[in-house]
């Protein structure tokens, strides 16, 4: 179970506190982490109904990898004793928490749309804190028959892309192993495929800046089976 479905989980009721707890360390965040989250949904029910994802900062690590769904914000908690920060290291510019102090937290909006994301603690003290955010493709449905129309999302409809930025989206074709370009430099979020031949298809995708020629990196692919 993800993160984000024990959240959602816990807050309706459905699981305990040991068993929620005992979930998110299965996933890699500490005991103490875990039992601090747990605490801050019981006090603000609320404030958590809108699920980010929660990205332990320690001593000196950050909790990776951090697989978001499209959407989804990412609160980075520090439960070290050293103060420490998240920064964009793509050229992208999209965020930067600035120094948070131990016990504290920043909470980043919504990524662009699907790629890889690669940030680090600016420290120069802290050279292997450093890691990646990542957003998917989103492929529907995952099989059908040949003719029928597949929808193939980068980017959550409600998030906003920020200005001087684009989409790259590539597709691999059934019977070959390279990426060609399906869609370059598109503001739009998402588009239906109707294909001709049978077999997978993948596809993946990228934010690009259009000042600097700064990528991230490409999502991980997507695949639809064609029948």
């Amino acid at each position: 179970m993800s993160r984000a479905e024990l959240v959602k989980n816990y807050l309706d009721g459905q699981l305990s506190r040991r068993v929620f707890i005992r979930g998110m360390i299965a996933t890699g965040v500490s005991a103490a982490a875990a039992l601090s989250y747990a605490g801050i949904l019981e006090a603000e029910p609320a404030a958590a109904a809108i699920v980010n994802f929660y990205l332990v900062m320690e001593d000196f690590q950050f909790d990776t990898p951090a697989h978001l769904v499209q959407g989804q914000g990412v609160e980075f908690a520090n439960h070290g004793a050293t103060a420490h920060n998240a920064r964009d290291t793509s050229g992208l510019r999209l965020f930067n928490t600035g120094s948070v102090n131990p016990a504290g937290a920043h909470v980043i909006g919504a990524l662009p749309g699907a790629g890889i994301y690669p940030y680090k603690c600016d420290d120069t003290g802290h050279p292997a804190m450093n890691g990646r955010l990542r957003v998917p493709v989103v492929a529907t449905p995952p099989s059908a028959g040949l003719g029928s129309t597949f929808l193939i999302r980068w980017a959550a409809a409600a998030v906003s892309l920020p200005p001087g930025r684009v989409f790259d989206v590539q597709r691999r074709r059934p019977g070959t192993t390279a990426f060609a370009s399906w869609r370059s430099g598109v503001t739009s979020k998402a588009a239906n495929v109707t294909p001709t031949r049978r077999g997978n298809y993948a596809f993946r995708a990228r934010v690009r800046r259009l000042s600097n020629g700064a990528t991230s990196l490409w999502s991980t692919p997507a695949t639809i089976h064609v029948t």
